[in-house]
């Protein structure tokens, strides 16, 4: 017997046919479909390895650096992705909680800090 994998399949069809040992035999048959539930089994990844984004200092509006860089197979909650991201404790980067875009929230100021993010 193989493992369920609810990312492979979702439902599984069973016929069950039932007889007796008459003559004529008689038989029942009964039909259901098995749901497989969804479990927390595979970790959340990311799309890419690299990521490179530029971004001018001092430059005022928002920018988008980062998008759609991670997921998770699992369905339903269980592939719902928390996302956060550690500032070495500065204000200068936000993250869309729903979207996970990582943007600017305030300017860059390469003299000030040189590199930013850490993301987990």
């Amino acid at each position: 017997v193989n493992e369920l994998d609810y990312e492979s399949v979702q439902e599984i069809p069973v016929v069950v046919v039932i007889s007796d040992n008459g003559d004529p035999a008689l038989t029942v048959t009964l039909v259901r479909t098995i749901r497989i539930v969804d479990i927390n089994d595979n970790q959340p990844y990311l799309t890419q390895t690299t990521f490179d984004t530029l971004e001018e200092q001092n430059f005022g509006s928002p920018f988008i650096m980062l998008r759609d860089f991670f997921a998770d197979m699992d369905d339903g909650s269980n592939g719902e992705l928390g996302k956060f991201v550690q500032l070495n404790g500065t204000d200068l980067v936000e993250i869309d909680q729903d979207t996970g875009e990582i943007r600017t929230a305030n300017p860059f100021d390469r003299e000030e800090i040189g590199s930013y993010i850490k993301v987990q």
